[in-house]
């Protein structure tokens, strides 16, 4: 995640040991952030599995047939 200088400027005022608090929070809400999945992504599985059940669909038709 990028830190802007304006936050680390204002994070060097602070005391190390809440800094280093901070810093912890930053990083688990970036690692919070990378783990969920976008609306693209999310998109996308959907047009896959409309497209699975299209192709399930016409093999059921083709087998049936």
């Amino acid at each position: 995640m990028p830190v802007s200088i304006a936050l680390v400027r204002k994070l060097e005022e602070i005391e190390p040991r809440l800094r280093e608090v901070l810093f912890a929070i930053l990083e688990e809400i970036e690692q919070q952030r990378e783990e969920t999945v976008t609306k693209k992504e999310f998109n996308e599985l959907k047009e896959i599995i409309r497209e699975l059940v299209q192709a399930k669909n016409a093999l059921n038709k083709s087998c049936k047939n």
